[in-house]
């Protein structure tokens, strides 16, 4: 049997991503089917990340798994935009809309996900109601924070390698070296720029052939809990060229660097984003390749920052559709979101900031944007 309450949450944006310090602008969208009795209606701004995997340790009877987890919060407002978590008001049967704004703070990463952790960012809008099943939804939003590579000093990378071979079945057999001098222009990148290498074979024994030379963009991530460090390591882009190659010529290897986040992952303490160049010598014979791994900065210039904001698109909605749950604890005022109207002096007659239609012409379902799928609604329960 469907509920005679409900309740959304719309926002005037699409799609839903903002930016630290940005202001959110929305209403609370109630529709009883009668009159009904409740304590208030109240909000939560909430954003997080969180961490978790698990490590299995020892063998035979002593093997044992241990699980390593870790949270951190970035903001957690509640308030009640009408009503209070004490005493009781009446709401008239038809559509009420209580409009919102909400005021992000300026050091909050990024949004993310990965199986190991996320940052996750939401809006909860609750219909309190005394010994009673509270209707609520859940509004998930995106944040972007790009990190700004005007302000972080860019130089030339240098590096030489030097390696000694021999044949790990016959070490009187195959014995050589090889010595490489490796340039990069610059350290810090955007989203589209080439990243370019240039090599240099210095010097080579006739034993040891270079047969290909290969570039890699890889990117790591670390996640942290408990003094413990998981990483994950993954190659983004790859190129490579094959020899010979003659010695004090410069060979040049370049890739683009594609949409990917920036590194470092600004303001969060649980997850880091770094990314290494990586370029491999693929000797031949039985001899082991020889590489180097130089970390480079990728991130955003300043002019570019609002461009990269406007095409982002996050998998989320413009309309929360609403769940069941228990009754939530009670609320807190907090100076961050600011109702649009005087919630003290709340009674059913309509009042300035929000409106509530006549029972006899309740608002147009039609007009109202669609719902998101029901499995988009589940998933971000699960994140709470």
């Amino acid at each position: 049997m469907p509920s005679d309450k409900s309740i959304a949450i719309r926002v005037n944006k699409f799609p839903i991503v903002y930016s630290p310090g940005e202001t959110i602008t929305g209403e609370a969208v109630v529709d009883l089917d009668e009159a009904a009795t409740c304590r208030g209606i109240s909000l939560r701004f909430k954003g997080r990340s969180k961490v978790h995997w698990s490590e299995t340790r020892g063998t035979g009877k002593n093997r044992r798994t241990v699980y390593y987890r870790a949270e951190e919060n970035y903001f957690g407002t509640e308030v009640y935009v009408v009503g209070s978590s004490h005493g009781e008001i009446e709401l008239v049967g038809g559509q009420h809309i209580f409009p919102f704004t909400f005021t992000l703070p300026m050091n909050i990463p990024n949004s993310f996900e990965h199986k190991y952790g996320d940052v996750v960012y939401n809006i909860k809008a609750v219909m309190d109601i005394a010994w009673a099943l509270d209707p609520e939804c859940y509004l998930p939003f995106t944040v972007y924070s790009p990190l700004d590579i005007t302000q972080i000093p860019s130089h030339i990378i240098e590096d030489e390698v030097h390696a000694e071979y021999c044949c790990c079945i016959l070490p009187c057999l195959g014995q050589g070296f090889m010595e490489a001098r490796i340039h990069i222009p610059k350290s810090t990148y955007e989203i589209g720029d080439e990243l370019d290498v240039i090599i240099e074979i210095i010097a080579s024994s006739r034993s040891v052939d270079i047969q290909a030379i290969r570039l890699r963009l890889k990117q790591q991530l670390e996640f942290h809990a408990e003094s413990r460090t998981k990483s994950q390591v993954e190659v983004l882009q790859s190129t490579e060229k094959h020899g010979p190659f003659p010695t004090h010529t410069p060979i040049k290897l370049g890739l683009q660097v594609p949409s990917i986040l920036h590194s470092g992952f600004q303001y969060c303490n649980l997850i880091d984003i770094k990314y290494l160049a990586c370029i491999r010598f693929v000797v031949s014979d039985c001899h082991c390749d020889t590489k180097s791994e130089l970390p480079i900065t990728i991130g955003s210039r300043l002019g570019a920052i609002q461009e990269d904001s406007a095409s982002f698109v996050p998998p989320t909605a413009p309309v929360a559709t609403p769940t069941s749950s228990f009754p939530t604890a009670p609320g807190m005022n907090s100076p961050g979101i600011k109702p649009n109207f005087d919630t003290a002096s709340y009674n059913p007659v309509p009042a300035i900031g929000f409106q509530i239609p006549s029972p006899s012409a309740p608002a147009d379902p039609a007009s109202l944007p669609p719902p998101p799928s029901y499995e988009s609604v589940m998933a971000q329960d699960e994140k709470k």
